[in-house]
């Protein structure tokens, strides 16, 4: 008698979480990732070797429903490719367009001109934009 009221109370207490996962992937089920063009960067033109660089892009995102997440950086031997990743809400009303600014900080381990590649959107053709900027390591 005693196992079956175990038994039983176990197998209440998996249904009641699995049904909470379910409610908070349904929470979730609102969001997508998207991308946030990037108009303007802050960064230095040139820096030592093993120097810590801080980079600052400066983004749109609207108001209520979008909230910044953080970057996607690809790497390619000097070139640096930068996308601001940002969180929408498909379920709020969206604002007005914002600015903001983040920051990220670039380590380089060689010496040489690294030129950054920051996503600015689509043109009419659907080809993506960006904005380039160099910096040199030495």
């Amino acid at each position: 008698m005693k196992f079956n009221t175990i038994l039983a109370t176990l197998l209440m207490g998996v249904i009641f979480i699995l049904s909470s996962c379910n409610k908070q992937d349904d929470e979730w089920s609102n969001y997508s990732y998207v991308a946030l063009k990037i108009d303007s960067i802050s960064m230095p033109d040139s820096a030592q070797l093993g120097s810590a660089v801080a980079i600052r892009p400066y983004y749109q995102r609207m108001e209520n429903c979008e909230q910044f997440y953080g970057f996607d950086y690809q790497r390619s031997d000097f070139e640096r490719t930068v996308l601001a990743v940002g969180l929408r809400n498909s379920v709020v009303q969206c604002g007005d367009t914002l600015t903001q600014q983040s920051q990220f900080t670039f380590q380089p381990l060689e010496t040489g001109t690294y030129n950054f590649r920051f996503w600015n959107g689509r043109d009419a053709e659907g080809d993506n934009m960006f904005v380039n900027e160099e910096i040199v390591i030495y």
